[in-house]
């Protein structure tokens, strides 16, 4: 079991306006608290990042890099921020997430080939929606890990 600190997150005031000036300290000061609890590994959620998506994406990335070894999970909607994250991260990068939606398939599964990382597949409809049943859900399963392979991306990952 990997226990992730899901507590970077823009919707966290201190981090959005951390976000904002830039100001690490913050988002430094949430790192310690989230490894001293325990954390194996911090979720950077900074949602779509909408302006400066590079620009902030990597900097949240240094900042918690420059504190701690524990894997950083890279976690955007934004291609264009998950990539930088990516391009960003010097250690441990686990892609937060894709599903069967055709930008995650088009856009975020390539970034994980690209930059060796691993991947979390989610278990959503192609529309984004929650499956019904375990039977919708063994075969999302099935179908996720096909497009891994597809992509050239190993199974362990």
């Amino acid at each position: 079991m990997l226990l992730v600190a899901d507590n970077i997150t823009v919707t966290n005031p201190v981090i959005e306006k951390a976000l904002e000036k830039p100001d690490p300290e913050p988002v430094r000061e949430l790192v310690r608290r989230c490894e001293a609890a325990g954390a194996d590994a911090i979720d950077l959620n900074t949602g779509p990042l909408g302006r400066d998506p590079e620009k902030r994406m990597r900097f949240l990335v240094e900042t918690v890099q420059e504190i701690t070894d524990v894997p950083l999970l890279i976690d955007t909607a934004n291609p264009v921020a998950m990539e930088a994250g990516l391009r960003a991260n010097t250690k441990t990068a686990i892609i937060n997430a894709f599903s069967l939606e055709p930008v995650k398939l088009e856009a975020i599964l390539p970034l994980a080939k690209k930059y060796g990382a691993d991947i979390i597949g989610f278990l959503l409809l192609p529309n984004g929606q929650v499956p019904p049943d375990a039977d919708t859900k063994l075969s999302l399963a099935t179908r996720l890990y096909e497009h891994v392979r597809q992509a050239g991306i190993g199974g362990e990952r």
